[in-house]
């Protein structure tokens, strides 16, 4: 019974495969395969057909074809082969017939010699048309070769012998070897696919905070509403009707939304997510800015929006259609960075959308049909002229109206040409703020417009449908897999490595163009938080990874293992990360929001760094508020002080604290009482006593140092008092020789090269004019920079000192209050490769406004011929090479605003020989405007509105704090100065009072220092799934980046890795390492504690998760083994002592049979 079922099943198998011909081998031995019919018109869903409209019939009338398999079509029903369908679209279609009993034919003309195959469909609905009696109709298709990519049919019904004939010219047609197809997929010319994509657009801050958006948002009009109501009436819109979609993409505003919804509904909500009704594209806790943020923030905060989603939904891994987050949806950022595609292949994306790039760019881009492309491997596709629904075409304030919104929408799809590779559109329905009317206006009717479309497709040649992102780029890509006539088949490539900067406005006004550079410098206080905050929050995550690595990681008599699970410091990490997530938002660390919402950002930030360094000091086993953390500003008169480290590289560096002037005498000692060397500088008119003394602190370590107020002075440390600067001073430190000219930088000598270098203040005025102001968003100078001269100048120098500091003070003109003052200090540090700036800006308010900037000159000839080229970061991933656009007319002087960039982490230009390069810790806008020149501007304050949306002039009366670290030296060592030298600043070590008692003594989390091309990009828990008391233990989140490019030799080979010989500490108690994605949702491969070796190719990102073997969690958490491992232990101990009685009753009845007993005489022996 058994083999005869299995040879039927085999049998139907062999029936169903040979009733759906996709191939055939003719008795000629040609061979031919139609395959791509089926394969480039139908999707992922097979909701579209083959859609054929019928010449001279009627308009509703049209013919499906589909040559392998099953066919599903609008609401006709599912049919397999050709159907006819006419008339009102929810009846039923008439079947030509199906494909079950399809066969192909072969005939050659005898004149010729060619070959015809022809594919002859029957059983197909009962056709009484000049029959007696009813008979099955049945379809004709004859396959035409052509070598033309289109698509032409035939269609001649003949009803006598109710047999339906079909001619198609196709490529497919054509015999050809077995193997891949190598010609393009047919389409009916100008059908093209239309795929709506309801979605959510709702800012994280902009003219209003967050909070007040996602309450009480309402701006007069019908488009907008509050966040709240969107999500509330999307989701009963979507229960309505589940042929409905949408996509939601900020993770701020749907957490709120989630946490107050009951079982029920979030069970309805998993329901459609699972089913692909609702998909999170980008999946971040915002839409992050691409221009000013580092590229460890952009992960840090797509991280937390991936793990919110997979915790709460599932999302990120699993079964369902929708398994995973895996397209992208930056469609507002202004501009798009050249690491975006990077990041989006590392967190396994297949497909990106985006809209603002240059406008001269679209333009062309329409021109050429190319907005769908590969962006450095990554399918992207660019919105046409708008990130919300057309301007017009789709807007429902006033009621619907089919008939409008189809003309509308067709001359809409007319000026999108896309790429001629597809048929594919994507067209978006969502404004900001908008559908908080989904479930009473806008699906209502979108569902009139696409029934109506639906309906006269013969009209349009548009076949439309709710979809998601997955639907478009699932549509997009397997029809461009068939087409392998152009590109090698996939889709085109672009030159651009990134789309920055934006403009918008091209041709508008006489010379007014609107280059969006001004954002890169606005509201640089914020811009210095947020960066400040970052360092901050992976401090303290490798101290809180270090905590849950080593319960004896202190010696105190209060368990680690008790500590860590309080939730204070999980709480306190998760408000920070998120803070700074929000902060991210396109607005927010852009500088272009409402000053009310710029001082939101800032006290949600301030607010968690404070919860944060309570928590770090619960980390140092203190009591909260125990004493200053983070370098607060309060005065040290002295104490134990702990010095960290967030790196995982050895440092060596000067820590300067502000110290209480009473005390200037002071020695620093090691916590084995060896002197440390220190300097201190005394009070002066325009600067505070400060204390220097130099660190040595191991990777992801501590280091303790005691500061000791003494009545002498020691031989180990110096106070050096301020005194008036000489009209030439050259400063000798180690190596290197700086010459001040009247407190100004003027040459730098390293290693014997000398190099004129000059640093400037400067400042622009402001353009207003008739056409295009400088505001918020907008960089437009009004002429030149004219610089700015020092009014006061104090030095701290002495000959020998470790430390020499030049303070300037500018005081400015037509303001009243002249405390409000900019001021500079260079440093120059012993023994230590570059010049140290550091600026606190305030910029006055006068006139149009004005813009400062920092200009540094030398005589590095960085004209490449005849260009000027420089390079700045991307994100401070990469360096972005510039040559100068001489395009715009000189006298707009918005050549300028033309050649400003993003500057993160590094800037620098070069000759032959020398290099002159600079790192910041905050986001400036910059470029090289002449030979030899770098500019970063500090500051801006323009008092006009630039017309992008905000209605507010950018009056920032904040005063900007940052520093920069310029170098010089031989062009062959800048790409280790810079990427060394930006980390270090970036991530300064991070200083803590403790007071007078002894500390502890840690335990290093690394074994070994990570090589000097490896940076340990992250080290954080990530909290147990579905945990909201942090009781459990976590998994731990690591990722390593390889920093340099096969082009930087020995730096830039490939770093074979050990983890359990980096990590012992971490790996013993987290022993199973699973190779993820970027942000650790999806795993990649499964090691478990078989393979601890990591290869980092250059350039590369390497991601994996570390998790507690279940033997260990009792360890950590205080609680008793899971009940599955008590249940595999019980049955493992009863496996075996069932054994050992098998063996021992085995063993006795041998025994008895040698001696002849039997059981009966053995048991009754009286022993």
């Amino acid at each position: 019974r058994i083999m005869r079922a299995w040879w039927l099943a085999l049998a139907l198998f062999l029936v169903c495969v040979a009733g759906h011909p996709c191939t055939y081998s003719s008795p000629q031995g040609h061979f031919y395969d139609f395959s791509p019919v089926s394969q480039c018109i139908t999707d992922e869903s097979k909701e579209v057909g083959y859609v054929i409209p019928i010449n001279g019939n009627s308009s509703s009338d049209i013919i499906l074809i589909n040559v392998c398999s099953e066919l599903k079509h609008m609401g006709c029903g599912n049919y397999s082969g050709v159907s006819h369908c006419s008339g009102d679209q929810s009846s039923e279609c008439t079947s030509f017939g199906t494909a079950t009993s399809g066969t192909f034919r072969s005939r050659v003309d005898p004149a010729t010699g060619n070959e015809t195959i022809t594919l002859q469909y029957t059983g197909g609905s009962m056709c009484t048309q000049g029959e007696a009696e009813p008979r099955p109709a049945s379809a004709l298709i004859t396959w035409k070769c052509t070598t033309e990519d289109a698509t032409n049919i035939i269609f001649s019904p003949n009803s006598s012998a109710c047999v339906y004939e079909f001619e198609i010219s196709s490529p497919h047609a054509c015999a050809r070897a077995p193997g891949p197809q190598n010609k393009a997929c047919p389409w009916p010319q100008g059908v093209r696919n239309v795929y709506l994509v309801p979605h959510s657009h709702d800012d994280v801050g902009w003219n209003e905070t967050p909070d007040q958006y996602y309450t009480s948002h309402y701006d007069g009009s019908e488009d907008q509403g509050p966040v709240q109501k969107v999500l509330d009436t999307v989701f009963a819109a979507l229960q309505e009707d589940p042929s409905r979609t949408f996509t939601q993409v900020e993770q701020e505003y749907f957490s709120r939304w989630w946490e107050v919804r009951n079982s029920t509904e979030r069970d309805i909500y998993r329901t459609m997510v699972r089913n692909g009704q609702v998909e999170f594209a980008v999946g971040g806790w915002v839409m992050h800015d691409e221009a000013t943020p580092t590229y460890s923030a952009m992960v840090d905060q797509m991280t937390e929006g991936h793990l919110y989603l997979k915790d709460q939904l599932g999302v990120g891994g699993g079964p369902g259609r929708t398994s995973s987050v895996e397209y992208g949806w930056q469609i507002d950022p202004f501009g798009h960075s050249a690491f975006t595609p990077d990041m989006n292949r590392l967190m396994g994306f297949k497909g990106h959308v985006m809209y603002r790039i240059d406008d001269a760019l679209r333009k062309k881009m329409i021109d050429e049909a190319s907005l769908q492309f590969s962006w450095n491997g990554m399918p992207t596709s660019v919105l046409v002229d708008n990130y919300a629904q057309p301007f017009g075409e789709l807007s429902y304030r006033f009621g619907c109206h089919p008939p409008d919104a189809a003309e509308s929408l067709s001359t809409y799809l007319a000026k999108y040409r896309g790429s001629d590779l597809t048929p594919a559109v994507l067209v978006p329905y969502g404004t900001d703020f908008g559908l908080f009317k989904a479930q009473e206006r806008d699906y209502p009717c979108l569902d009139q417009l696409i029934e109506y479309m639906r309906a006269n497709f013969d009209q349009y040649l548009i076949n439309i449908r709710y979809a998601t992102p997955r639907d478009y780029f699932s549509g997009l890509l397997s029809f461009v897999e068939t087409n392998v006539s152009r590109s090698g088949s996939s889709l085109p490539g672009v030159p651009q490595k990134d789309f920055l900067p934006y403009t918008d406005k091209v041709g508008v006004g006489e010379y007014g163009t609107g280059f969006w550079t001004g954002f890169y410098s606005s509201r640089p206080a914020l811009k210095r938080l947020a960066r400040q905050g970052e360092a901050l929050c992976r401090q303290v995550e490798v101290i809180y990874a270090a905590a849950w690595a080593s319960s004896d990681i202190y010696s105190v008599s209060t368990t680690l293992a008790t500590l860590v699970n309080t939730p204070l410091v999980e709480s306190a990490l998760t408000h920070l990360r998120r803070a700074l997530a929000r902060v991210q938002h396109h607005d927010g660390i852009t500088g272009t929001a409402q000053p009310a919402v710029v001082d939101w950002y800032s006290n949600d930030i301030g607010t968690a760094v404070a919860s944060t360094n309570d928590a770090l000091q619960v980390l140092s086993l203190q009591a909260p508020g125990a004493g200053p953390v983070w370098n607060q500003g309060k005065l040290m008169k002295g104490g134990w002080v702990s010095v960290a480290n967030s790196l995982g590289w050895d440092r060596v560096e000067w820590v300067m604290l502000p110290l209480d002037p009473s005390s200037l005498n002071v020695t620093v000692t090691t916590i084995t009482g060896t002197p440390v060397p220190c300097q201190v500088h005394a009070p002066g008119a325009i600067s505070k006593a400060a204390l220097f003394f130099q660190a040595r602190v191991p990777a992801l370590g501590h280091a303790y140092y005691l500061v000791q107020p003494t009545s002498s002075v020691s031989p180990h440390a110096r106070v050096v008092y301020p005194s008036s600067p000489d009209t030439t001073m050259n400063i000798t430190a180690g190596n290197s020789t700086v010459s001040i000219s009247s407190g100004a930088l003027k040459s730098v000598t390293w290693n014997g090269t000398v190099l004129d270098l000059s640093a400037h203040l400067m400042m622009y005025d402001s353009y207003v004019g008739y056409d295009q102001q400088s505001g918020a968003y907008i960089f437009r100078p009004n002429g030149e920079a004219y610089p700015l001269n020092a009014t006061r100048t104090e030095v701290f120098h002495d000959p020998g000192a470790n430390v020499t500091e030049v303070i300037q003070e500018y005081t400015m003109d037509k303001v009243e209050d002249k405390k409000l003052t900019s001021r500079v200090t260079i440093r120059l540090y012993q023994d230590l490769d570059f010049v140290e700036m550091s600026f606190d800006i305030f910029v006055p308010s006068a006139g149009n406004g004005r813009e400062l900037v920092v200009r540094l000159s030398s005589a590095i000839n960085s004209s490449v011929d005849g260009a000027r080229t420089f390079w700045t970061d991307s994100n401070g991933a990469g360096p972005i090479i510039h040559r100068y656009d001489s395009t715009i007319p000189g006298e707009s002087f918005e050549g300028y605003s033309r050649n400003y960039y993003p500057i993160v982490y590094h800037a620098g230009i070069n000759d032959s020989e020398h290099h002159l390069s600079v790192v910041t810790d905050t986001t400036h806008g910059g470029s090289s405007l002449d030979d030899g020149d770098l500019e970063l501007m500090l500051h801006r304050r323009t008092l006009v509105d630039d017309g992008r949306g905000l209605g507010e002039v950018m009056d920032d009366s904040s005063v900007a704090s940052s520093t920069l670290r310029i170098g010089v030296g031989a062009a062959s060592a800048s790409t280790s100065w810079k990427t060394n030298n930006a980390y270090l600043l970036n991530y300064p070590l991070t200083v803590m009072a403790l007071g007078w008692a002894a500390p502890a003594l840690g335990h290093p989390l690394l074994a070994t220092p990570l090589p000097p091309s490896v940076h340990l990009m992250t080290l954080r828990t990530v909290a147990a799934f579905n945990d909201p008391t942090h009781l459990r233990a976590p998994s731990m989140l690591v990722r390593l980046k390889h920093l340099y490019s096969p082009d930087d030799g020995p730096l830039g080979q490939p770093v074979l890795l050990d983890i359990g010989e980096i990590f012992p500490t971490l790996i013993t108690q987290f022993g199973l390492l699973s190779i993820t994605t970027l942000t650790g949702t999806q795993v990649l491969e499964d090691r478990g504690q078989s393979n601890y070796t990591i290869l980092l190719e250059p350039q590369a990102i390497v991601t994996f998760r570390l998790g507690v073997s279940p033997h260990r969690l009792h360890k950590f958490v205080g609680v008793p083994p899971p009940a599955s491992q008590v249940i595999t232990i019980a049955l493992v101990l009863g496996l075996v002592l069932l054994a050992f009685t098998f063996l021992g009753g085995f063993i006795i009845m041998r025994f008895l049979r040698s001696k002849q007993i039997t059981v009966k005489e053995f048991l009754m022996k009286d022993f």
